[in-house]
């Protein structure tokens, strides 16, 4: 689902909603554990957007299942409008064995539907990995103690 194609079907409105600090980001279930060991914590991001800039271009930070507006109806509305966009551009894409398939979280959505019944049948073997360009990353956005973990 790229981002462009789901901004194209909102309203200004919407799109001006979505990128005021009035959002909640839990942590993905897979990540759950992860960031209680390393943070202590299940990590919550509170008052944040869904789209905002990076080097001038709209980007988001935005989960299905994650995302909550606060108690605004405005913000719930341009969320469920965002979520609605999101299944009017869905682009199918199927990978098989051997594919790799890069998805910028930023730029495009992703999501994952039943496994068919060619090569692998009802399983499936994904191996997830995340790239970050950190040189303009704060110091205090890293983990304490470490030169490689950011803070969620």
């Amino acid at each position: 689902m790229p981002l462009p194609a789901i901004i194209k079907q909102l309203s200004e409105a919407y799109v001006n909603e979505l990128k005021k600090p009035q959002f909640e980001i839990i942590t993905q279930e897979t990540f759950i554990k992860g960031t209680q060991r390393t943070i202590g914590e299940t990590h919550i991001a509170e008052n944040v957007a869904v789209l905002y800039y990076i080097d001038g271009n709209l980007a988001t930070r935005f989960s299905h299942t994650r995302v909550t507006a606060d108690n605004s109806e405005a913000a719930t509305e341009a969320l469920t409008a965002f979520k609605g966009a999101c299944a009017e551009c869905k682009e199918e894409v199927v990978i098989r064995p051997g594919d790799v398939l890069l998805v910028s979280n930023r730029y495009a959505l992703h999501g994952r539907q039943v496994v068919g019944g060619e090569v692998g049948g009802e399983t499936r073997w994904l191996l997830r990995t995340y790239g970050l360009v950190a040189g303009a990353a704060r110091p205090d956005q890293f983990h304490s103690g470490s030169n490689f973990k950011l803070f969620p």
